[in-house]
Order: C-alpha cells, then structure tokens, then sequence
C-alpha cells in the first residue's frame, strides 16, 4: 500500500467524522476533539451508505465496509474528548 493510499483513505475518515460532527473542529485552535454526544453510529452509517453507492470512494477501499469501519473506529477513538488547547481541557486533564 502505498503512502498516498493511506493519505487517501485517512482524509475520507476525516470528511466522513466531521461531515456527522462525531469530531468537531475547535473554532479558536483548529484542533479535532469527539463530541461525547454525538452517536458514532450516524458516521457508521453514511460509510456503508457510501461504500454501496460511490465508486472512488469503494475502490480507495476496496469495497470494503470493514476497512473504512476499522478506520473510522480508530479515528473516534485516537481523538481527545476536549480540545487539548482550550484552557478548560486542562483542567479536566
């Protein structure tokens, strides 16, 4: 696989995250937090959704719901629940 492949397939995650709001973008640091409230499932769903019906999409993963469901799953996962530069994140830290 190829870096490129990666880099493809990690900036879907991000469009598919932030396009359902399970990440959100702090507007003052520009920094990706979860929101704690958001149901994950929504973003599950728009990513089988795509995976049937847009092509690129499918062939940057081969077709694969559970390639782009692992990746998402990391993704969630891997981001802090606060901004990690808002002054209330270090508190709650």
């Amino acid at each position: 696989m190829r870096i490129n492949d990666v880099d493809q397939k990690q900036s879907i995650v991000m469009n598919i995250v932030l396009q359902t709001q399970i990440l959100k973008e702090c507007p003052v640091h520009h920094q990706v937090f979860c929101d704690e409230e958001a149901d994950p499932a929504i973003a599950f769903a728009l990513a089988v959704q795509l995976i049937h019906h847009n092509r690129p999409l499918a062939m940057a993963f081969q077709q694969s719901v559970h390639v782009l469901a692992d990746m998402l799953s990391e993704t969630i996962a891997a981001a802090p629940n606060v901004c990690p530069q808002c002054p209330g994140s270090l508190a709650a830290a």
